[in-house]
């Protein structure tokens, strides 16, 4: 889909295989059931899901820090 994003596995984010961003279907997130971090994701990735749930969330206006 246009709005998925390809996440390739790596060392830094632990992934055993390439991983897909289903991000149509993010309608909320919850710190509360987050347990451990798994990995890191890239900044080329965290800036791309960046910018898409600007958009997604109409949240445009904001500015987007880079990490």
């Amino acid at each position: 889909m246009e709005n998925d994003f390809i996440i390739k596995s790596d060392n830094r984010n632990n992934l055993a295989t390439d991983s897909v961003v289903k991000t149509k279907q993010i309608s909320t997130f919850d710190k509360r059931r987050i347990i451990q971090p798994i990995g890191m994701v890239n900044n080329f990735y965290l800036l791309m899901l960046k910018k898409y749930l600007l958009k997604h969330f109409g949240l445009e206006s904001k500015s987007i820090k880079e990490s």
